[in-house]
């Protein structure tokens, strides 16, 4: 993960300066300088991270929300747990 993170990161800025309305103008250019089909695997390529890491992107977002609601969870949960026992700490005496 550590190795693909700088790669992934100067693909994506890469990425975002090709807009996908020039995609096509890309993919052209790309077969005139590197001779077709290695053009169009990399404009592709380069699509697919763009996408890739906005949904890792929202996914972890996700994921950050659910971790919030689990914490929120298991403190109300402790809490409940020290007043029942000291609700019965107090009927026992």
């Amino acid at each position: 993960m550590y190795t693909i993170t700088p790669l992934a990161a100067a693909v994506t800025l890469a990425a975002q300066r090709t807009y996908p309305a020039h995609a096509a103008t890309a993919a052209s250019h790309a077969q005139q300088v590197t001779g077709g089909a290695a053009g169009i695997a990399v404009v592709v390529a380069v699509l697919f991270l763009v996408t890739l890491t906005k949904a890792l992107r929202r996914a972890a977002v996700l994921v950050e929300a659910f971790l919030q609601l689990a914490a929120a969870l298991t403190s109300v949960i402790f809490t409940m747990v020290v007043v029942a026992t000291v609700a019965v700490v107090l009927l026992i005496r």
